[in-house]
């Protein structure tokens, strides 16, 4: 009888140990299951320390620059920029007369930055103004954002507002907070908003998020085409911020281009830490 009641009581344990294990196991799977590696997990992305959040985007997709519509209802595709009408009206869901209003913002902001007065006839073929959204095949996406979790795949960006340019091949000199500054033939700043459509794991969308920006400084172009971009940005929960950027294009043998850009934003400008850890030293070996 004693032996008898030794083995169920070890088997008994053994069952108990068994299913606690197995709850473990359960809440270690479940507690993990975004810190996969293998292509489709979702990690959520720490904030760095002195900031409120910090944003990347990238844009890496192959686009036809003389295909005028890629999509239904974008029209008057030059390359990278399409006509704005489609994403003020479509995906803002903005009137005429609040589309009217950003307008009038824009070339006040232009004026009083960078000098240019767009209304001015005298700018008339030295200066282009236009309203554009990005062109969608560029795959504008963000692929990491503080205290969110976004997956491999990345969350859409919808992207426009108003641009100018440089048109004039002997440039021009600007003024407002550039005054004496003198930019070459496409030198471009812009003005508007990003649209980024948030999803689930299943890819539903299920929120937007907008950001004001305001280029702060000109974007002077390579000879190669390549140039880099420094705006100021804004959103009602996180406030004002900055985003600073790259971009190049890479030819394709079928005559299509391959944008490649890389913008990071950040909440607040800079960051507000004043002393960093004492550890590990800057010469420390592990």
């Amino acid at each position: 009888m004693f032996k008898k009641n030794v083995r169920i009581g070890v088997i008994g344990l053994l069952i108990l140990l068994a299913i606690f294990f197995g709850s473990q196991a359960q809440v270690f799977a479940k507690n993990n299951k975004g810190n996969r590696d293998d292509g489709k997990g979702k990690n959520v992305f720490v904030t760095p320390s002195g900031f409120d959040k910090v944003v990347l985007y990238m844009g890496n997709g192959i686009f036809d620059p003389n295909l005028d519509s890629p999509r239904p209802g974008v029209v008057g595709c030059t390359g990278l920029f399409c006509d704005g009408a489609f994403f003020q009206h479509e995906i803002m869901d903005r009137s005429d007369a609040e589309i009217a209003a950003i307008e009038a913002d824009a070339k006040e902001y232009f004026k009083n930055h960078f000098g240019i007065d767009v209304d001015n006839q005298a700018m008339a073929n030295r200066v282009s103004f236009k309203m554009f959204m990005v062109n969608p095949d560029f795959q504008y996406r963000v692929h990491a954002l503080s205290g969110e979790q976004v997956t491999s795949d990345g969350w859409i960006i919808r992207d426009g507002g108003f641009r100018i340019e440089v048109i004039d091949p002997a440039g021009i000199t600007l003024g407002g907070m550039f005054t004496g500054v003198h930019v070459p033939m496409g030198t471009g700043a812009f003005f508007g908003h990003y649209n980024i459509l948030k999803t689930d794991k299943h890819g539903n969308a299920n929120g937007e998020l907008i950001i004001h920006y305001e280029s702060s400084t000109p974007a002077h172009p390579l000879p190669n085409g390549d140039f880099s971009f420094k705006c100021n940005m804004f959103h009602d929960e996180w406030g004002q911020g900055i985003g600073m950027g790259t971009m190049n294009f890479i030819p394709q043998d079928d005559g299509r281009v391959r944008g490649n850009v890389r913008n990071f934003l950040t909440f607040g400008p800079s960051s507000s830490l004043m002393h960093y850890p004492e550890t590990p030293a800057y010469d420390e070996k592990p």
